[in-house]
C-alpha cells in the first residue's frame, strides 16, 4: 500500500472533516474480524482466543485475554513514508503493571514490564507506529522518523493521566503537519508535540497486528507476544489527519455509556490494577 494512513478505532461514524473516500480500513469488532470498508484489510483470531461483548448500541466488541488473544490484519506498510497519520481506539481495561515505569525512568532492563500490556494497534514502532497505554495505564504513542539525517524514536506518554479504571474510554492520536501530534481522550486533548517529519523508515515491510506487538513482515508473521489485556471496540483507517473537533465527534459519536460492562478476564495483573486503583489518585479527564 503507498498511502499514508489515519487509524482509528471507533464506530463507523461520519465525521466533519474526514472523507468517507479516505477510509481504508474499518474492524468493527461485531462478532467478526473481517474488514467492513470494503477493501479487503481483513484480520483473524490469530489464537482462537478471542470473545465478544454484546453493546448497548446493537454492536459488539472484543475481550482479549493477555495471554494469546490478537488479531493480525491484511493492512500493511511497504518501505513507506507516512507524512501524516491519526489512532484513535475505544478501550477498557484494569490491567496495572506494578513493577513498571515511566520512560523518563525506564532501563533496558525492565523493558518488559514497561511494555507488558502492548498494544492496541501496532505497526513496530522501531519502523512505523504504535499506540498502547504503558504499565501504569497511560496513553502512550511511539513512532520513527528521521530529522537531520539521523534516526529518532519517539515514545509520547501522557504520564498525567492514567485510564485502566474498568471503564470505557476513547482515545485519538492525530499526527501530521497541519496539527503536529496530538492526543486526545474523550474528547479533551492531553499530550501535544510539534511535527518531526513523516514517520517510517521507508525501507520496511510490516502488517498491522491489534492486541500485540508487530515484527511481522508477512501477514500473521512474527509478534512481541506482549498481549493487551481487555477489549476494544471498532477499528477504522483513514489517510487523513483528524482536527479536535473531529475527535470531540468521535467520542460523541462513540456513545460509550450504551456500551455494557466487559465481562473480561481478569489475571493477576487486572486484579493488582483494581486494588492499585484504591491507592492510587487518577487525575480527572
Amino acid at each position: 500500500m503507498k498511502k499514508h494512513i489515519f487509524a482509528v478505532l471507533v464506530g463507523a461514524i461520519a465525521v466533519p472533516g474526514v472523507s468517507q473516500a479516505d477510509l481504508l480500513a474499518q474492524w468493527d469488532f461485531d462478532n467478526t474480524t473481517l474488514d467492513s470498508s470494503g477493501n479487503g484489510y481483513d484480520g483473524i483470531d490469530g489464537a482462537g482466543t478471542l470473545t465478544y461483548g454484546a453493546s448497548g448500541d446493537g454492536g459488539a466488541y472484543a475481550v482479549f485475554d493477555g495471554v494469546s488473544s490478537y488479531v493480525p490484519t491484511m493492512l500493511s506498510f511497504e518501505n513507506e513514508k507516512l507524512s501524516s497519520l491519526g489512532l484513535t481506539v475505544n478501550f477498557n481495561t484494569t490491567y496495572y503493571d506494578p513493577n513498571g515505569v515511566y520512560y523518563d525512568d525506564a532501563t533496558t532492563e525492565e523493558w518488559d514490564s514497561y511494555y507488558s500490556n502492548w498494544s492496541f494497534i501496532d505497526a513496530d514502532r522501531s519502523d512505523y507506529f504504535s499506540l498502547s497505554l504503558d504499565s501504569h495505564g497511560s496513553l502512550w504513542f511511539a513512532y520513527i522518523t528521521k530529522e537531520n539525517n539521523q534516526w529518532t524514536l519517539y515514545e509520547n506518554i501522557a504520564t498525567d493521566y492514567t485510564y485502566n479504571d474498568g471503564l470505557w474510554h476513547q482515545a485519538t492520536v492525530s499526527y501530521g503537519e497541519e496539527y503536529g501530534l496530538s492526543m486526545y481522550v474523550d474528547g479533551a486533548l492531553i499530550y501535544t508535540d510539534i511535527y518531526h517529519g513523516a514517520l517510517g523508515t521507508g525501507n520496511t515491510t510490516r502488517y498491522v497486528i491489534i492486541g500485540d506487538g508487530s515484527e511481522s513482515s508477512e501477514f500473521n508473521g512474527a509478534r512481541n507476544n506482549a498481549y493487551f489485556e481487555g477489549a476494544l471496540d471498532s477499528v477504522s483507517v483513514y489517510d487523513s489527519e483528524i482536527s479536535a473537533a473531529d475527535a470531540m465527534v468521535f467520542f460523541n459519536d462513540a456513545n460509550l455509556s450504551s456500551i455494557n460492562d466487559v465481562p473480561a478476564p481478569l489475571g493477576a495483573l487486572s486484579v493488582l490494577g483494581m486494588l492499585g486503583l484504591a491507592v492510587r489518585k487518577r487525575k480527572p479527564c
